[in-house]
């Protein structure tokens, strides 16, 4: 499928296709009870290595609450209970035909798992590897058979668990069924065909595209501040602030975090002005040859992006991490707009409310670090607990001793060896504290992980709630340690 817009297109046959369409999708609307739907422009962070942190440019994609996959390469609306999907285009996904996109279940597509309960709780390169092969042969045998395992460049697995190397956010807006069943139309309708190109078909364009299919010219590029080209912060941006002019869309902002572990942290996504502003180095080379002078170029660079670029996801995120969030917004605005200082005072407080339910704040962060560290001094005080200053290489050591496996129900678990013998644990939510998954070494993934929320900028930090599940599941591995340690003193000598 062509990344220009899918308006655009003709096709001899598309009358009786769309007409034959046209009933079935009708059918499905009035058969099936209105379903709470959203799209959502996906921004990933852009990689610290290769290209990618040359460019900064990260990564663009397109959410969906209720559209899902029939196939890697064919939409359907979501039954009960799943959570929707994201949609993407690559260079090369390396299957055995050149599709244009692939559409993958939104769980797989952040954590690499099917069900949300089943996420890891942290990632290494052998972990995402294993996860990969797990979706390839549940869902790519078609598309992706043994052979193309092989090729570990290929794009699809760029699909699979993008939150093990960098943070994402969604900005997300409220949609239709009847939006959502005639964009299934369209897509299933045309064929699915690679024609990428990084200066014109890229990710950001067909993010913009199929955005501007449900809200017209909602999302747009920003050709003066990239140069030409279309990036993903630009449609981000231009889409978040179509978002603000909307109040009866429900916007609202996701974030996942980038998950602890040995990848190396993500990096702010940026604009092409805002790049060469931050990235003096790149434009030293042309200086010599008198192509430019960095005294000169850099102010209007500078000024540029400060009067026509200038977009943070991290503080979209924290205004709009609800829909909530974003009404009292509106709320407030409209309050400052008559000038009714008792009702903006009022809207403010319950907006700081909102975000630190979910967000958190500074003074909520500051009381959990203190609250850490006081379970820290208290832990100290059992000798067979592990110390924090143990934790720094918690991830480094899982990642060399570790082999990852993936069981029948899909949860993943790491096997290690070393001088004192085989031993095995959980690496999911939904199994570091299970049976069968080595207390002390779960209890040390656990530390691991919630000292590395408690000091990492919040672009990647989950959500408190998020954090929350962690403190609470440290507190049972402490106590299953603590209990365990208590049974083996208070045995009777043989």
């Amino acid at each position: 499928m062509k990344h220009t817009s899918m308006t655009s297109r003709t096709n001899r046959n598309r009358p009786r296709r769309y007409f034959a369409a046209s009933a079935l999708l009708l059918g499905a609307v009035f058969a099936c009870p209105r379903a709470s739907a959203d799209v959502g422009v996906v921004l990933e962070e852009a990689l610290d290595n290769g290209a990618s942190r040359i460019t900064a440019s990260g990564h663009s994609a397109v959410y969906f609450s209720n559209i899902c996959a029939e196939s890697p390469v064919k939409l359907r609306l979501c039954r009960g209970g799943e959570q929707g999907s994201v949609i993407s285009v690559y260079e090369d996904f390396g299957e055995n035909k050149n599709y244009g996109w692939n559409v993958v279940p939104l769980n797989i597509y952040m954590y690499g798992v099917t069900e949300v309960n089943q996420r890891p709780l942290i990632a290494s390169e052998k972990i995402k590897k294993a996860l990969e092969e797990e979706y390839r042969q549940k869902y790519l045998t078609e598309y992706c058979p043994e052979s193309c395992d092989s090729n570990l460049k290929a794009d699809w697995r760029s699909t699979v668990g993008a939150a093990f190397n960098r943070s994402i956010y969604i900005f997300v807006v409220h949609t239709t069924a009847e939006q959502d069943l005639k964009f299934i139309q369209r897509m299933n309708a045309f064929p699915n065909e690679n024609h990428f190109s990084a200066m014109r078909r890229n990710c950001a364009n067909f993010t913009k595209d199929v955005v501007n299919e449900y809200f017209p010219h909602s999302a747009r590029a920003d050709f003066l501040n990239d140069f030409g080209m279309t990036s993903p912060k630009a449609v981000a941006r231009s889409f978040a602030r179509f978002a603000h002019r909307s109040p009866d869309l429900e916007y609202h902002v996701i974030h996942y975090a980038q998950l602890p572990g040995t990848y190396k942290r993500s990096d702010k996504n940026r604009l092409g002005t805002e790049l060469t502003f931050h990235a003096k180095l790149f434009l030293a080379p042309l200086v010599p040859l008198g192509i430019i002078s960095i005294h000169e170029t850099l102010p209007v660079f500078f000024t540029t992006y400060m009067l026509t670029g200038r977009f943070n996801p991290e503080h979209e995120w924290e205004k709009h991490a609800s829909v909530e969030a974003t009404e009292l917004g509106f709320q407030v605005a409209a309050a400052k707009n008559e000038k009714d200082k008792a009702r903006t005072a009022e809207f403010e407080t319950k907006m700081k409310i909102a975000k630190a339910a979910t967000v958190g704040d500074s003074e909520l962060w500051a009381a959990r670090r203190e609250e850490f560290q006081s379970f820290i001094d208290q832990a100290a005080k059992n000798p067979s607990a592990p110390k924090i200053s143990s934790t720094k290489r918690t991830f480094k050591e899982l990642d060399r001793a570790g082999t990852p496996t993936v069981d029948e129900d899909g949860s993943i678990w790491m096997e290690l060896r070393g001088e004192d013998g085989a031993r095995k644990v959980g690496i999911g939510a939904n199994n570091i504290l299970s049976t069968g998954s080595n207390r002390d070494v779960a209890y040390e993934i656990i530390l691991a992980r919630v000292t590395r929320a408690l000091k990492s900028p919040s672009h990647s930090r989950e959500m408190i709630s998020e954090f929350q599940d962690d403190w609470g599941l440290l507190r049972q591995a402490h106590e299953r340690i603590t209990l365990s340690t208590s049974v083996l003193k208070d045995a009777p000598q043989q």
